[in-house]
């Protein structure tokens, strides 16, 4: 067996050109593979993650109808047991109750729709990333010249306490011109049939990157509950864990204990099901390319082994006529195709991980067309990063040599059943 495994090393490199060339081949495939992978496993993860930090939440609790309907009359009244049992859930990072709700806002002549959350600050900060969404003075000096010539003092988030303040979306801010310390005029149906009125003022201005909420404007809960005539009840909660993959864990003791005739618990996905459809797509035309990639890869290795049988067709002839079986024939052309194909994925896997390591250290910046992924729906992704898994580099060179015994199959069989006689008059 030794003396076929040295042939067989030595006739890899008889035509170093066609050899270096598949090799190049094997290891670029698996590569572009890898890679592409761990860049679409990042990118994911960057949009999910952004948008269960941002409103979603881990998992929300609404009352049974409201997401279908989203109306204010699809409203509950926080029940003392849940809110404790959230409280000391060691597996609950934060919970927020939301008021959520819309009417006509309007900054001196100036009116438009907006959209009207009501939150408690000091939770809402515990449960999502909205506080780090206050624009800076420097960026509404930038983004804003015209409202704001000059830096103001400063971009406030709401204070913990009711003071008829409002944040306003810099979407929004723009097309009523309302400027920090403008105050502006809300008016509402509210979840009785009431018309609801009341001034605020404007402390500051926020960019979410989600048209709905950048269209609209954040105020106290206690204050959203004064507006639109809820009387203590909220339109959702919603709740962050650590870990968004457990979220069924966590999610089936609360639904022992709510009634499901008149709460529904939903997971972020189930809330957002555009988003899981949006990396469904990119996933279905990310595989269709791969498997493209490793088709190629494939017809390149049973070309490369079909060309080196039909050169050596006389060799195979001498070494039939001297005895070599069959079965001795077949192993020594698997050889040259094992040797060729570890080569390729030792060389694949080692470039795939430098590159990933870095893309994971060093995302590529996508801010300049944060706008295009703002309007699809995917503000969160300003950067392209890697995730490089285990499996990305297992999975992908278990394909590879899957790949490259299919395509030496028939070449080996070929040769192995040579005629010595045939063999040796090839020309």
């Amino acid at each position: 067996m030794g003396t076929f495994i040295a042939i067989a090393w030595r006739s890899l490199w008889r035509n170093r050109r066609r050899s270096v060339l598949t090799l190049s081949m094997i290891s670029f495939g698996l590569f572009l593979c890898i890679v592409m992978e761990s860049i679409v496993s990042g990118t994911q993860e960057q949009i999910f993650k952004g948008a269960i930090e941002l409103n979603l939440g881990s998992f929300q609790i609404h009352a049974k109808d409201y997401q279908e309907n989203q109306s204010l009359s699809e409203a509950f009244e926080i029940p003392a047991e849940l809110s404790a049992q959230l409280d000391r859930d060691p597996q609950v990072v934060g919970w927020a109750p939301r008021i959520i709700g819309g009417g006509l806002v309007s900054v001196g002549e100036n009116t438009n729709i907006a959209t009207i959350v009501g939150i408690d600050p000091e939770k809402e900060a515990a449960t999502s990333v909205f506080e780090d969404k206050m624009l800076s003075p420097q960026q509404l000096t930038e983004e804003y010249p015209q409202l704001y010539p000059s830096a103001p003092v400063s971009n406030p988030y709401l204070s913990a306490e009711p003071q008829m303040q409002i944040m306003i979306g810099d979407k929004l801010a723009e097309k009523l011109e309302a400027k920090i310390g403008d105050d502006l005029a809300a008016m509402v149906t509210g979840a009785d049939g009431s018309m609801g009125a009341d001034l605020y003022t404007v402390a500051g201005v926020y960019h979410s990157g989600s048209a709905e909420l950048d269209n609209g404007i954040y105020m106290h809960i206690a204050e959203a509950d004064a507006l639109l005539s809820m009387y203590g009840q909220v339109s959702l909660i919603s709740v962050m864990l650590p870990n968004s993959k457990v979220t069924s864990e966590v999610i089936n003791p609360y639904r022992a204990q709510l009634d499901p005739a008149m709460y529904e618990l939903l997971s972020w996905d189930q809330i957002a099901p555009e988003l899981v459809d949006i990396m469904a797509l990119k996933n279905a035309s990310n595989h269709l390319f791969m498997a493209i990639l490793l088709i190629i890869i494939g017809f390149g290795i049973l070309n490369t082994i079909f060309m080196t049988i039909m050169e050596r067709i006389r060799e195979y002839g001498v070494l039939k006529a001297l005895g070599t079986t069959p079965m001795q024939i077949f192993s020594l052309v698997a050889f040259e195709t094992l040797f060729i194909t570890l080569l390729g994925t030792a060389l694949g896997n080692l470039l795939a991980f430098g590159t990933t390591y870095y893309l994971k250290l060093n995302p590529i910046d996508l801010s300049s067309m944060s706008e295009m992924y703002e309007d699809m729906g995917i503000s969160s992704l300003t950067q392209l990063p890697a995730d490089p898994q285990s499996y990305m580099f297992i999975n992908f060179s278990v394909l590879i040599f899957a790949l490259a015994s299919l395509a030496t199959l028939y070449p080996a069989i070929k040769a192995a059943r040579l005629e010595p006689l045939e063999a040796l008059k090839h020309t």
